[in-house]
């Protein structure tokens, strides 16, 4: 074997010459941003998060001295800075179906300020409903509506009363109800009076009350109708005012949001609900003023709102109100 020859001094040192560096130490240097000696590795890295479809990864390989994590992460912090920042999203009642939530996916930074928008029109509408219904507008139409009822009661008995005084019979009020009693002079006759009277009187007597009866009966058969016309039309007064109250609220929430068609679905169905549920508001108790919200972030239960009203909630699931770019998880 032949024996190999011994290097000289020169083949051992490489001399670099310092004239061609314009810094005197590597302090005035600004630190880089690029990776040095990984250059192949570089390239597949940038082809494989080049490749935007589901079902491709990326496995880097090598001893733990080349901190492959290290340059991978901040590469793809790099690339991820440059992204689109991720959509929020929220969960919703759904009106039509409890047990099924609606989730939405809204736009960056705008399921947070939905949520913060709901709680303070909720905690509005507490107050402007109970100040609507109050008013002394609803309670003038509530009262005339209610006037025409029982008008239409006492007419209907007087109607009766008035058939019954020209036979000479009385229209009485007692514990056991409504009933007819012969007069006469003005008088009610007793018992022993009308049985001394002719048996043909007696017989037309009995024949009137008998016909007043019937009459009396077709009028109290009306009553319960009237009574649900009654409620009917302060249902439908209760609607009205709600629904404008409701509307002059609910309507610059709607338009903050017209460029997401979900969520002016989303509010519709809350006015519909709201209109439908006044009364929930009105047996509330007054929001207590000063009270500061809970982050909506949090999914928080501890507002003062009665629980009737979680329903009104966005449930926060997804917040990307203070994103910069994509995340890298």
């Amino acid at each position: 074997m032949t024996r190999p020859e011994p290097l000289t001094p020169a083949a051992l040192y490489r001399r670099c010459d310092p004239d061609q560096f314009r810094f005197a130490t590597t302090e005035e240097l600004a630190e880089s941003d690029k990776i040095i000696g990984q250059a192949r590795a570089m390239t597949a890295v940038r082809f494989g998060v080049g490749m935007r479809r589901k079902g491709y990864n990326l496995f880097a390989l090598g001893p733990s001295e080349t901190l492959r994590h290290t340059i991978v992460r901040e590469y793809l912090e790099g690339v991820a800075a440059e992204a689109p920042v991720p959509p929020d999203w929220c969960y919703v009642h759904n009106f039509a179906d409890p047990r099924r939530p609606k989730a939405l996916k809204l736009p960056p930074d705008r399921a947070t300020r939905l949520s913060d928008a709901m709680n303070a029109l909720i905690d509005e509408l507490r107050v402007a409903l109970r100040a609507t219904f109050e008013g002394e507008e609803y309670r003038t139409r509530r009262q005339m509506i209610e006037s025409a009822f029982r008008h239409q009661q006492e007419n209907s008995l007087e109607a009766i009363q008035e058939a019954a005084r020209a036979k000479n019979i009385a229209l009485m009020r007692t514990p056991a109800g409504l009933i007819f009693a012969p007069t006469r002079d003005g008088e009610v006759l007793s018992p022993e009076d009308f049985n001394k009277l002719p048996k043909e009187e007696q017989d037309r007597i009995k024949a009137d009350v008998e016909a007043l009866q019937k009459e009396l009966q077709d009028s109290l058969q009306k009553m319960p109708i009237w009574e649900k016309e009654l409620r009917e039309k302060i249902r439908d007064l209760n609607r009205e005012v709600t629904k404008y109250a409701v509307g002059h609220l609910i309507g610059g929430l709607r338009d903050a949001n017209r460029d997401l068609p979900q969520v002016t679905a989303y509010l519709d169905a809350v006015e519909r609900d709201i209109v439908d549920n006044a009364l929930d508001f009105l047996r509330s108790p007054m929001p207590q003023e000063g009270t500061e919200q809970p982050s909506s972030a949090a999914l928080s239960l501890d507002s003062d709102q009665p629980p009737s009203f979680r329903r009104y909630r966005v449930n926060v699931i997804v917040d990307q109100s203070r994103a910069k770019g994509a995340p890298v998880i």
